[in-house]
C-alpha cells in the first residue's frame, strides 16, 4: 500500500525480501532508485545439548559443565531446575553450574536467533548427584501451645538445621503424615497430646530424634466440691478457719482475699483474714486474723475469679453461711 511518505507491505511470508522506490517529478523526471533489502523470520532456532552429564545418569560431582549448539541460533539461555532462564555462564556455547546439592537436577538450554526467536522446545539434560552426607539435621519447635490450655486447636511451627529439609509429623504416637510449618490440628478431645516432628535433609537423611512438644487440651472449669464448716452449719468453733475444697487444680495465684471472702451477717465489710492455697489438696483455706463473734452468722463466697491451669473460671460462685456457737 502505497501512502504519501511511505509503503506497508503486509501478510509477508518468511523469506527475502527487497523494497525499491524511485521519485518522478512534474516534469516525469525518474530519481535512481533506492532499495532495502531485508528478512521476514518467524521461525524458531532448535538447541542441542552436545556434552554434559548424561541423562539419567547419577555422579557425585556437584558441579557440571555443558556444551551445546544451534544451527541457527546467535545466543543461548540456560537455567536449572525450573528456574528462569537467562544468559549463560559461556563463553559462548558452554555452561556451568556449580554447588549442586544431592537429588535429581535438570539443565535446560535454549537458543535465541538474530530475530529474537526462542527455542520453544529447550534441550534438557537430567541426572542425579548421589550425595556424601550422611549427618541428618535436628529438627526444633519453635511455636505451640505448651502446659494445660483451654483451645481445642493448636498450631505449630518448626524449624531444621538444615534448609531445604522436608518434615513428617504426628500427633499422640499416630504415623507419620507430611506436613509443613505451621502445623495445625483443631477439635481436640479432653486430656494430654503431643506432638512429633522430625525433619530429612536433601540428601534423605532424617532425624532419628524427633522434636517434641506435650501439652494438655482443659476446658472443663473447676467447681467448689467441699467446703467447712458446711453450709448452714451450727455451732461452729470461734477459732475455726474456713475450707473450700476444688474439683481440680487452681491457680495459687487466683486464690486471694479477694476471691474468698468471709462477711458477717449484718456488714458488707470482709473479715480481715490471711488466705492461703493448699496444692497437694485442692483447697483454699482462710485464716480470720481475730476469732469469729459468738452467736454471729457468717457467710463465705468464693468468686469466679478463681481458674484453673488453663484459665478457666470456675464454674459459678459459691456461697454458704454458717453459725458461730454461742
Amino acid at each position: 500500500m502505497l501512502g504519501q511518505n511511505g509503503y506497508t507491505a503486509s501478510g509477508l511470508n518468511d523469506g527475502f525480501y527487497t523494497f525499491g522506490v524511485v521519485a518522478v517529478d512534474r516534469a516525469g523526471n525518474t530519481s535512481p532508485m533506492a532499495s532495502r533489502n531485508w528478512e521476514v523470520d518467524r521461525t524458531p532456532p532448535e538447541t542441542s545439548v552436545l556434552a554434559g552429564p548424561g541423562q539419567g545418569s547419577t555422579t557425585e560431582q556437584t558441579s557440571a559443565r555443558f556444551e551445546f549448539s544451534s544451527p541457527g541460533g546467535v545466543r543461548f539461555e540456560c537455567r536449572i531446575d525450573g528456574g528462569p532462564f537467562g544468559p549463560c555462564s559461556g563463553p559462548g556455547d558452554r555452561h556451568v553450574v556449580s554447588g549442586l546439592s544431592g537429588g535429581s537436577h535438570t539443565f535446560e538450554v535454549r537458543a535465541v536467533d538474530a530475530a529474537g526467536n526462542a527455542d520453544t522446545t529447550p534441550a534438557s539434560r537430567t541426572w542425579t548427584v548421589r550425595s556424601t552426607d550422611t549427618t541428618a539435621p535436628s529438627t526444633s519447635i519453635t511455636t505451640g501451645p505448651s502446659g494445660t490450655v483451654r483451645s481445642t486447636s493448636a498450631s505449630f511451627g518448626f524449624a531444621s538445621s538444615e534448609p531445604g529439609s522436608s518434615f513428617q509429623c504426628r500427633r499422640d504416637r499416630g504415623s507419620w503424615e507430611g506436613c509443613g510449618s505451621p502445623k495445625a490440628y483443631s477439635g481436640l478431645s479432653q486430656g494430654s497430646h503431643t506432638i512429633e516432628v522430625a525433619a530429612t535433609d536433601a540428601a534423605g537423611n532424617r532425624d532419628a530424634t524427633p522434636a517434641s512438644r506435650s501439652w494438655r487440651v482443659d476446658t472443663v472449669a473447676p467447681k467448689v466440691t467441699g467446703s467447712s464448716p458446711s453450709p448452714r452449719a451450727t455451732g461452729v468453733a470461734p477459732a475455726a478457719n474456713v475450707f473450700a475444697t476444688f474439683s481440680e487444680g487452681v491457680r495459687s495465684s487466683t486464690v486471694t482475699k479477694t476471691t474468698v471472702k468471709l462477711v458477717r451477717r449484718g456488714t458488707t465489710t470482709p473479715v480481715t483474714a490471711t488466705v492461703t492455697y493448699d496444692a497437694a489438696r485442692k483447697r483454699a483455706k482462710l485464716d480470720p486474723r481475730n476469732a469469729l463473734r459468738r452467736g454471729a452468722t457468717y457467710t463465705t463466697t468464693v468468686t469466679t475469679g478463681i481458674k484453673d491451669p488453663a484459665g478457666n473460671p470456675l464454674a459459678s460462685k459459691r456461697t454458704w453461711s454458717f453459725a458461730v456457737r454461742r
